[in-house]
């Protein structure tokens, strides 16, 4: 049998479950750096051994955050693009109305709206109505709190996806957390997957 055989006989849920537990607790703790990153970079500097100390921890927050623009080496589409501009305020949206971080659209369609099942989960499902081809978006609330919360992917949200036949990802520039990020955008590149960090608005 077939790689790819035997991975199509499994439902998403088993390939990414024994992920999901150790990724929770590595995206709490990643986010508290982040939040005390946030918080870091408007107190003043204070000049003492505390405060330097207190800066290095905040860069290692910050660096968890994605970045602007294609995050690995293959650039979207137009249709990419078109999809993401039109999931991004609906996704936006949803958010602030506490719903979901997690859009999954298609030919500027909404496909899944994320819920309690969380992101990779959501995946599997728009993979399942809507078949190849989707995207997926996944935003910060629009007053996120770094501290709590906070969106996160990591590499089993490209093996969602992948498993799903998904072919692009949104995320929030600076404000979405990447866990293990040259793995993640290996992983992506792997799988033919764009990743985009979406600049935020002023």
């Amino acid at each position: 049998m077939l790689e790819s055989e035997a991975v199509g006989e499994r439902s998403v849920e088993a390939v990414v479950e024994g992920a999901l537990e150790a990724r929770d607790q590595v995206a709490i703790d990643a986010g508290h750096r982040a939040g005390h990153c946030q918080g870091r970079a408007e107190e003043p500097r204070s000049g003492n051994d505390a405060a330097d100390e207190a800066e290095l921890t905040c860069g290692t927050g910050a660096e968890l955050l994605a970045g602007e623009g294609p995050l690995g080496r293959i650039h979207p589409t137009p249709e990419q693009l078109a999809d993401a501009a039109f999931a991004w305020p609906i996704a936006r949206e949803l958010a602030r109305l506490d719903v979901g971080h997690t859009l999954v659209v298609k030919d500027r369609a909404v496909v899944a709206v994320e819920a309690m099942e969380g992101t990779d989960r959501v995946i599997a499902r728009a993979g399942a109505l809507a078949g190849a081809g989707t995207r997926v978006v996944k935003v910060a609330k629009p007053a996120q709190d770094m501290r709590f919360d906070v969106p996160v992917v990591g590499v089993a949200t490209i093996e969602a996806m992948r498993a799903a036949g998904a072919d692009g990802l949104s995320i929030d520039a600076g404000r979405t957390l990447i866990l293990d990020g040259p793995a993640f955008i290996e992983a992506a590149d792997a799988a033919g997957i764009v990743v985009v960090g979406r600049e935020q608005p002023a």
